[in-house]
Parts: C-alpha cells; sequence; structure tokens
C-alpha cells in the first residue's frame, strides 16, 4: 500500500491536467540557490530589466480557477531579466523590495531570492484591492551570490 502511495505521489505532477485547471498557488521557478561551482565568480550580474502587468479574475473568469482555488487567479505578473558573465538567465535569483509607495492589501512578497518560472514572477494579492501604487526594487543574484545593482519599478494600478 506504501508503494502505491509513493507512486501516485511520484506521478501526480506528471499527469495533465484539463485545460482552466487550477494552477498550484506558487508558480515561480523555487528558491534561488547558490551553486559551488561559480564560487570564483566575483562579478555581479548587470541591473534587471522589469515590467508588470495585473490581472485580475473573478469566480466564474478564467484562466486557472480564480477565487475558486483560494484567490489565486488575482496578481501581478512581474516580468523579469538581468545578465550575467557567467549564470545563465534561468538560473538567475531575484530579491524583491518594496521601497516605497503602498502595495496591495495581502501581497505576497518572498522573503527570499526566487528564480523565475519562464521570466516571469507571480505576486498574489488580496482581489478586493483594486487601487494601489509601489515602488518595487528588483536585484538580481548569480549562481555565487553576487547581487546586482537595483532596478526600481512603480507597479501602479488605477482604480
Amino acid at each position: 500500500m506504501r508503494r502505491l502511495a509513493l507512486l501516485a505521489l511520484l506521478l501526480a505532477p506528471s499527469i495533465p491536467r484539463p485545460t482552466g485547471a487550477c494552477e498550484p498557488a506558487d508558480r515561480n521557478g523555487g528558491v534561488h540557490t547558490l551553486d559551488p561551482q561559480h564560487a570564483t565568480d566575483a562579478t555581479p550580474p548587470a541591473a534587471p530589466t522589469a515590467r508588470f502587468d495585473v490581472y485580475y479574475y473573478d469566480e466564474d473568469d478564467g484562466p486557472g480557477c480564480g477565487t475558486s482555488c483560494g484567490g489565486f487567479g488575482t496578481h501581478i505578473s512581474l516580468y523579469v531579466g538581468a545578465l550575467d558573465d557567467r549564470t545563465p538567465g534561468d538560473q538567475m535569483g531575484y530579491q524583491l523590495t518594496v521601497v516605497g509607495g503602498q502595495p496591495p492589501i495581502g501581497i505576497d512578497l518572498p522573503t527570499r531570492p526566487l528564480k523565475t518560472f519562464g521570466g516571469e514572477l507571480s505576486l498574489y494579492f488580496n482581489g478586493d484591492d483594486h487601487s494601489f501604487t509601489f515602488d518595487l526594487e528588483v536585484r538580481a543574484i548569480d549562481l555565487n551570490g553576487n547581487i546586482g545593482p537595483a532596478t526600481v519599478i512603480t507597479i501602479t494600478n488605477p482604480a
């Protein structure tokens, strides 16, 4: 019985979901970790590029599950990228810090640097908050932990 349960857990991520099915709450690429093979890298990455989109989904709106799966449809998509001399772009980490303004209620800001999922970081928040403006500092981190200069992006969603 244990083997069957373990097999089900191992296979579950590879089972395709129907269109419109709920996405996991964390679609980001996971926590950024250092790689000992990059221990001699002393050059920090360049300042990242950043842009954003704000998405609101009601219970019956697509894509994914909207509020029917815990409200994870309402989010800010932050599209980031940075260049480095040794770290490939898809292995870069990003540190996010609010440096001004008022972010949306209940925003789920990571406390540790994250990798992107296809160049995107999803920041979920309370869908009842429709008007906000805040400044977000974005810094790229390479595989040796070198932190690059900041890019500050103003994220706004007028009422």
